[in-house]
């Protein structure tokens, strides 16, 4: 390299740790809420969202773009791996504590998981194919 050349790193901008560890609560917060909204015994009044596959959805569409923010290190595709088995367990675990399993809902949470991460996917083959 020769004494004219400029070398530039991009570095985390001053208030990059304090917006992870925002986004890092935010992502506790949400699952959190996920696995409260999903333990939860059911009862007679509506529910935040009235559409249970929506909410199912919406929770998951949610968790999978905080965690991928929150976990910049992880590959995407392992965030997305535990997510879905994620969904699948809460299922599995909801037919032992009075709630219904219901594999319609672990579909409807794949379905917000697959929305969240296609739209980064589909950038990335792009800039692939851009070349």
């Amino acid at each position: 390299m020769s004494e004219t050349e400029t070398v530039t790193v991009d570095a985390p901008s001053p208030g990059a740790p304090l917006v992870l560890w925002a986004i890092r609560l935010a992502a506790v917060v949400a699952a959190l809420a996920t696995l409260w909204l999903a333990f939860e015994p059911l009862g007679d009044r509506p529910g935040l969202i009235p559409w249970d596959k929506a909410g199912h959805f919406l929770s998951f569409f949610v968790l999978t773009l905080l965690l991928s923010l929150a976990l910049p290190r992880v590959p995407r595709g392992i965030v997305i791996l535990v997510l879905v088995i994620a969904g699948g367990g809460i299922e599995i675990v909801q037919s032992y504590v009075g709630r219904d399993a219901d594999w319609k809902d672990w579909i409807a949470d794949i379905a917000g998981i697959a929305c969240a991460a296609l739209p980064v996917w589909l950038e990335a083959l792009r800039q692939r194919l851009k070349g």
